[in-house]
């Protein structure tokens, strides 16, 4: 089939658009996406221009068709899945999902186009939806994949270097990848590229927009990077203890110090930016003391008990605080990842964090959330409260 055959047909009842999915796009990601936000020098927030949706390669274009009848079928909550309406979301997002598919192993078995960028696009994409609609737990090996066709154009940083008009595609991967590494065991991470090179990717392509759904301010962000990468290396020996705690401390006294006022944020408004801001930094804190005393490079002395503690509070607070604006559900995936874990012996707090992640799941149109309120009431159920415990096998919950 060609890229042009992309009218969706559905029946007038449905609640479909008979079109392409770049107007549901323009009409419903992009006003939500956008939500909150002010500006335009976002790579993340823009519409799709109908124009170009013939030209669009076969595998990008009815990826984009499945992403609509993915979301349609979450957003409608009050579907049984069994009624005509719900069977046909599913089927169309199958089989425009099979047709990306097909297209993809089409140009990946011919030796002229499976490294060109248009195929490097569409898997890219296509992991990303799979990410996004759970169907799959093999998104590893195939981002695994992925880094070893890449590898055919130089790698990561190769690949930017000869194909910047497609930055915006890697950071998207970067990020995703990024935050999979967090909740994934510290031995069994993706490696994108070397750690000196993904720090200074970072630093080049971050700055052209805070992603919507983990709009992290970059600081932070790089210390995420940073304790990754030393869990991964003390994990398999790599580094001796006393290094890696001397590395350990200086991460949590990085982040203790970061001052929010130094960086831009997603949001408009500043009591949202504040509150999105703080509550990364939160965040990030608990999840440096957690993972890298899981992995046992950091003790568990008074010191960081008390900034642990200090912090979850704090972090529960803004979670509680964030029901009062709706606008940044979308943004909370994460934090409330970390506030889960942290609920492991924070008992009290579990019916909170299971609460937000309904009703972010509802929000987002994703099956994500609910996937991490199955993984983490699986851990809330063990005796272990180690964070290497709860994400036991590769995860990605945010993309």
């Amino acid at each position: 089939m060609s890229p042009t055959a992309l009218t969706v047909t559905a029946p007038a009842s449905s609640g479909y658009p008979a079109s392409p999915g770049s107007p549901e796009h323009n009409a419903v990601f992009y006003p939500y996406t956008r939500a909150g936000h002010s500006g335009n020098a976002n790579l993340f927030i823009d519409q799709i221009p109908l124009k170009v949706v013939k030209y669009l390669p076969t595998s990008i274009a009815h990826n984009l068709v499945a992403i609509v009848f993915q979301h349609r079928l979450h957003v409608q909550m009050e579907w049984k899945f069994d009624c005509p309406s719900a069977k046909h979301a599913q089927a169309r997002l199958h089989h425009h999902r099979g047709i990306s598919i097909r297209a993809l192993n089409e140009d990946i078995a011919n030796a002229k186009t499976q490294s060109s960028d248009t195929v490097l696009t569409g898997v890219t994409l296509l992991m990303q939806s799979e990410i996004t609609s759970c169907i799959s737990p093999n998104w590893k090996h195939h981002a695994t994949g992925f880094l070893a066709m890449l590898a055919c154009r130089g790698g990561a940083t190769g690949w930017l270097k000869s194909a910047g008009y497609l930055r915006g595609v890697l950071l998207s991967f970067l990020i995703t990848m990024v935050v999979a590494n967090t909740t994934s065991p510290s031995f069994d991470q993706v490696e994108i590229c070397s750690h000196n090179e993904l720090i200074a990717m970072t630093e080049e392509l971050y700055p052209l927009g805070l992603h919507p759904s983990i709009p992290c301010p970059m600081p932070l962000f790089l210390e995420i990077i940073r304790i990754n990468h030393l869990r991964d290396q003390f994990s398999k020996g790599l580094i001796s203890k006393e290094k890696a705690e001397i590395s350990a401390d200086e991460i949590i006294s990085r982040i203790m110090d970061f001052n929010s006022e130094d960086c831009t944020g997603f949001y408009e408004a500043k009591e949202q930016r504040d509150l999105i801001t703080h509550m990364f930094h939160s965040a990030v804190a608990v999840f440096g003391i957690s993972s890298l005393q899981s992995t046992g490079v950091l003790p568990n002395t008074k010191r960081l008990r008390s900034l642990k503690t200090g912090n979850s509070d704090r972090l529960y607070c803004l979670l509680e605080e964030m029901r009062k604006h709706t606008v940044l559900k979308k943004s909370v995936q994460w934090p409330l990842i970390v506030a889960g874990v942290e609920a492991g012996i924070r008992v009290d707090k579990r019916r909170l964090v299971g609460e937000l992640l309904v009703d972010q799941g509802k929000d987002i149109g994703t099956p994500l959330s609910f996937h991490a309120k199955t993984i983490l009431r699986k851990f809330w159920d063990g005796t272990n409260t180690d964070w290497d415990v709860c994400f036991d096998q590769p995860y990605a919950l945010v993309a």
